[in-house]
């Protein structure tokens, strides 16, 4: 019997993009799946529009209890694992959608080689190239891919979510993708990229990255948190963390945010 994959949407004030986000999703190659919408208390017409769907997908409900977005989508997301079907799991935004490929490839990857979390290369909506950066180069942490772009088996994600996943009032700026993202690369060391078109991402006003202008002090302040997350995932494995030059610029930096 084919693998069951759990596609889990994210939703929250999204309803110009819903709908295709939807129908990206009902529109796979690969049949064998379920869909799970984690609605945020949106207060547009999204629900409206996602209730549309519900002989088909699963709609849940789910209330704000955060003060961060980062956090109530790591929030939504947690719950929908915890309920879900499916073995692999496949995170979407609502305002990105899946090509028709998209679980095809990444069930038959999970199979072929072993791999428990997958990182497709996203198009972008903006026409600008999604560029990975040099593996020769020393970086505290890789290129982040959105979130849209990964998926993972459910049980490795259970086995995250014991080591460092939500805690209230921490981290409260790191999204989902740079907290998995790190995880997998730099402590589990157990990931395939993908470089085929599978996801279309869009970086939209209003999404979670729209408001963080580069080198601005709020900017800094969730570098930092980025630099404490990352200590703390060496620190519960025993691995030795480095406190570097970008380290202390941050540190010092976020105390004026």
């Amino acid at each position: 019997m084919k693998s069951i994959v759990t596609i889990i949407i994210t939703n929250f004030n999204k309803e110009k993009y819903i709908k295709k986000c939807l129908d990206s999703c009902l529109d796979q190659s690969y049949k064998n799946f379920e869909i799970c919408v984690a609605d945020n208390n949106s207060t547009d017409n999204s629900l409206k529009i996602i209730n549309k769907f519900r002989n088909k997908v699963r709609v849940f409900s789910i209330p704000r209890s955060f003060k961060t977005g980062p956090q109530n989508q790591l929030f939504c997301i947690q719950k929908i694992v915890n309920k879900s079907k499916g073995k692999i799991i496949c995170l979407l935004d609502s305002d990105d959608f899946f090509y028709k490929n998209k679980l095809k490839e990444i069930v038959n990857t999970i199979k072929k080689n072993n791999k428990k979390f997958i990182f497709d290369k996203p198009v972008l909506s903006n026409n600008k190239k999604f560029n990975l950066k040099n593996k020769k180069n020393k970086y505290i942490w890789p290129t982040i891919f959105p979130s849209s772009s990964i998926s993972f088996l459910k049980k490795e994600f259970k086995n995250f979510n014991k080591l460092c996943f939500l805690k209230k009032n921490k981290f409260c700026y790191l999204a989902v993708d740079f907290r998995i993202q790190v995880y997998a690369m730099l402590i589990k060391k157990n990931y395939e990229i993908i470089n085929k078109k599978l996801t279309n991402y869009r970086q939209v006003e209003g999404g979670l990255e729209s408001n963080w202008k580069k080198y601005s002090l709020h900017w800094w302040n969730r570098r930092y948190q980025a630099h404490l997350y990352l200590r703390d995932l060496f620190k519960s494995k025993n691995i030795k963390f480095n406190f570097t030059l970008d380290f202390m610029t941050s540190k010092l930096l976020s105390n004026f945010s």
